[in-house]
C-alpha cells in the first residue's frame, strides 16, 4: 500500500521555543502602544480637520463666518481623549457629552421648550425648532493608524521569537 502525507524538516525544537516564548506575548505594553497611536493619530486629524477615511470635514457655521477649524473652538474635544489599557484590551474614548453627535452626525431638536436658543457672537439671538450636525468622524483607523499598529505587533512579535 502507497503512503501519503506530507514531511516537514526544520529546526524543530527553536521552532517550539519560539511558539513557547508567544506565550508570553507583552499584550499590556502592545495595548498602551495601540492607545497612544490612536490618540496621537485622533489628535493629529482635529489639525488637518479630516476623518479617517482621509475625507475632509464640513465647515461648521462658526468657521465660515468668523475662521478657525472645525472641531476646535476650545479645544476641549481634542483635549478630553484619553486611553485604558490591560492586557485584554485598549478603550479609546471621551467623556465630553458632544462627542457623539460630531463623530456620527445627527439632529438636536428642543427638549423642554419649542425651539433651540443660541446666542451667537456678532449676530444675537437665534432660535430653532432643530439643528442638523453633520458627522465629523474624528475617531477610527485610517490606513496609516493600521500600518503603525501592524509594524509595532510585528516588532514585538520578532523580538519574542529570537529570544
Amino acid at each position: 500500500m502507497a503512503e501519503s502525507g506530507v514531511r516537514l524538516t526544520g529546526d524543530w525544537p527553536e521552532f517550539r521555543r519560539a511558539v513557547r516564548n508567544l506565550a508570553n506575548f507583552p499584550f499590556a505594553k502592545f495595548h498602551a502602544f495601540a492607545g497612544e497611536t490612536i490618540i496621537n493619530q485622533t489628535q493629529a486629524r482635529f489639525d488637518s480637520e479630516r476623518g479617517p477615511d482621509g475625507k475632509p470635514w464640513p465647515e461648521s457655521a462658526r468657521v465660515k463666518r468668523f475662521g478657525g477649524k472645525v472641531l476646535t473652538d476650545t479645544a476641549r474635544l481634542r483635549n478630553s481623549l484619553s486611553k485604558r489599557a490591560d492586557g485584554d484590551k485598549v478603550i479609546v474614548g471621551t467623556n465630553v457629552v458632544y462627542a457623539a453627535i460630531h463623530q456620527a452626525g445627527g439632529e438636536i431638536k428642543a427638549k423642554r421648550k419649542p425651539r433651540l436658543v443660541f446666542n451667537i457672537p456678532g449676530v444675537g439671538i437665534r432660535t430653532a425648532k432643530k439643528v442638523k450636525i453633520p458627522a465629523r468622524p474624528y475617531m477610527g483607523f485610517s490606513p496609516e493608524d493600521r500600518r503603525e499598529l501592524a509594524e509595532e505587533l510585528r516588532g514585538l512579535v520578532k523580538e519574542l521569537t529570537k529570544k
